[in-house]
């Protein structure tokens, strides 16, 4: 398997990898990874929207911030072995 870092701004997909973080006023960092699942819908307009992880959480609620996000990539390319136009299987 192969990862893909994203860009700061990029919009996750189901499944990425998130790792966030959180400093405290006393200087202690906590860490929260896991899955993304999908976004929060905003309250209203001008309301951000947060990660939703695959477990239910929502690190942003709890003062989180998004450090890195990943993305797993396959390492084999899917290659079709039934041609549609045909009916004829390709590769067995």
């Amino acid at each position: 398997m192969k990862y893909e870092i994203l860009e700061s701004n990029a919009d996750l997909q189901p499944g990425d990898l998130c790792m966030f973080v959180y400093t405290s006023k006393t200087g202690s960092v906590k860490y929260k990874c896991g899955r993304f699942a999908t976004y929060t819908v905003p309250a209203h307009d001008g309301a951000g929207r947060y990660a939703v992880l695959a477990d239910g959480r929502i690190p942003q609620w709890d003062g989180y911030q998004l450090v890195v996000a990943v993305r797993p990539r396959a390492e084999f390319e899917d290659v079709p072995i039934f041609d549609t136009e045909t009916g004829v299987v390709d590769r067995e």
